[in-house]
């Protein structure tokens, strides 16, 4: 029986010493990573400041948390940084693959192009986290914002959103092969408009459900993009709506970049409540009476009728330019990734 008890213990023994060998592994390597992006940064003349960094979670759970966060990136011809109150990193030590954060209070991302002093905003209130990796790969990812004020140098004003949910998820055996599935919805986003335009400044909800042909591109470089586009890469948009006031959209079709990083686009889209758009813009003095009534005309003549008074739209986005049929409605630029670091086109 001593023999028994002593066997029991020494077996206990030995799973708590190596449970604790492997999670100080894990929790090393976690501050040799963090290190050494530190490093990184430091060496092009950056700077990191994590204010009471801490590692724990013994026995269950590899967590990582600072009580403030500051970094301030130098690399040549970009500057970025991020300011913000505390950060919580966690996974659970018996799947370390899965792993979630959180930024609590404020924290905002700042990027200039020091080339030509383009520069964007991000301050987010609250922040929630969760992916999983696979062999080294993304599997699935979701993120949770509230609060969020962007500003830019290419923005007329300031663009507030009470909230954006994003989810991406890996699909490994579908008939086409792998993909990237993203579903995201955005609440309540406050738009610099000017007071005397006719549609209101909030566009109440804006989702979308996409897939895309993995793997990704390895950056947001425009480099990058081109060579994941010429291998294929388009994007299937399964759902597109817009809540806007009394104007709604339900689009699908297909989304890619032309040669020169401009939306190359067709689409299908159920438009309900433009009539009353046209009205808006007659009575605002945006378009003349004569033109509103040509616009009326001119949709009807290019669309399909739809249930509850809607209609069906096929859009383009080809040349530069969205049309409707033979109908341009207005100029696309090109897609702008200054803050990624890559050459522009």
């Amino acid at each position: 029986m001593k023999g028994l008890a002593a066997a029991v213990s020494l077996t206990i023994a030995i799973i708590v010493i190596a449970h604790t060998w492997y999670w100080h592994q894990g929790i090393t390597t976690a501050q040799q990573t963090i290190d050494a992006w530190t490093r990184a940064i430091v060496d092009q003349s950056g700077r990191v400041e994590l204010d009471g960094l801490t590692y724990g979670g013994y026995p269950f759970a590899f967590e990582i948390s600072a009580k403030s966060v500051l970094v301030e990136s130098a690399s040549p011809g970009l500057a970025w940084s991020w300011r913000g109150a505390a950060i919580h990193g966690q996974a659970s030590i018996w799947s370390p693959n899965a792993m979630s954060a959180r930024l609590n209070a404020s924290h905002q991302w700042q990027v200039r192009d020091e080339r030509n002093s383009d520069w964007s905003s991000l301050t987010v209130e609250q922040t929630s986290t969760d992916f999983t990796l696979l062999d080294g790969t993304l599997s699935r990812f979701t993120a949770v914002l509230s609060d969020i004020q962007m500003s830019g140098s290419k923005l007329p004003g300031p663009v507030s959103t009470t909230s954006i949910k994003l989810s991406a998820k890996l699909e490994r055996g579908t008939q086409d092969g792998p993909l990237y599935r993203f579903t995201g919805r955005i609440r309540q986003t406050d738009l610099p408009i000017a007071e005397t335009f006719p549609i209101s400044s909030t566009l109440d909800q804006l989702a979308w459900a996409l897939t895309a042909p993995a793997p990704l591109p390895s950056s947001i470089a425009f480099e990058d993009i081109a060579k994941w586009r010429d291998d294929g890469g388009t994007v299937e948009i399964e759902s597109l709506a817009v809540r806007w006031g009394d104007l709604t959209i339900d689009a699908r079709g297909t989304f890619s970049l032309d040669e020169r990083y401009r939306p190359l686009a067709a689409l299908s889209a159920t438009v309900r409540g433009h009539r009353a758009l046209v009205d808006s813009l007659v009575q605002a003095g945006a378009l003349r009476p004569s033109e509103g009534a040509a616009a009326k005309i001119t949709l009807s003549v290019l669309s399909k009728s739809a249930d509850n008074g809607g209609i069906v739209l096929p859009l383009t986005a080809q040349n530069g330019w969205l049309t409707a049929g033979p109908l341009r409605l207005l100029q696309v630029q090109p897609l702008d990734l200054f803050w990624s670091g890559g050459k522009r086109p």
